[in-house]
């Protein structure tokens, strides 16, 4: 999973260059990042909060907080807790299996079902023979 290629001139295309790429640990390491970085952009704005409204929250420079936010941090999943919940969020890991795709829904608490969603389209059953869940 870590092969590296010297150039991008060993690529025929770039379906191949993208196809390898996929196959490196950083690639997986880089998009877990940039997903919760977007996530958290995306609450801070969704909650009118600022870089200096997060450090406030979370006691920090707003320069660390800029740091935070650049791509570039390798984040803890103690820091990634903190800053959810600075943003009234629970933190979730998940685990996907190869060739599966999630989808997540949010649900208030003590709502029935998700806005636009019926309770028949939420259900979930499980398969004796099944080794995962599935939504019916």
């Amino acid at each position: 999973m870590n092969q590296r290629h010297e150039s991008n001139s060993d690529f025929d295309s770039f379906e191949e260059l993208f196809a390898t790429t996929r196959q490196t640990l950083e690639y997986w390491v880089e998009g877990a990042k940039n997903e919760f970085t977007e996530k958290t952009v995306l609450r801070m704005r969704e909650l009118g909060i600022s870089k200096s409204g997060l450090a406030a929250l979370l006691d920090k420079k707003p320069s660390q907080i800029t740091k935070l936010l650049s791509g570039s941090n390798n984040f803890t999943i103690e820091t990634m807790v903190r800053v959810a919940l600075a943003l009234n969020c629970r933190f979730h890991s998940h685990l996907e299996p190869v060739g599966c795709q999630t989808h997540w829904i949010d649900v208030l608490e003590g709502a029935s079902e998700a806005p636009g969603v019926s309770r028949d389209e939420t259900a979930v059953t499980q398969d004796p023979n099944a080794d995962f869940a599935t939504a019916a």
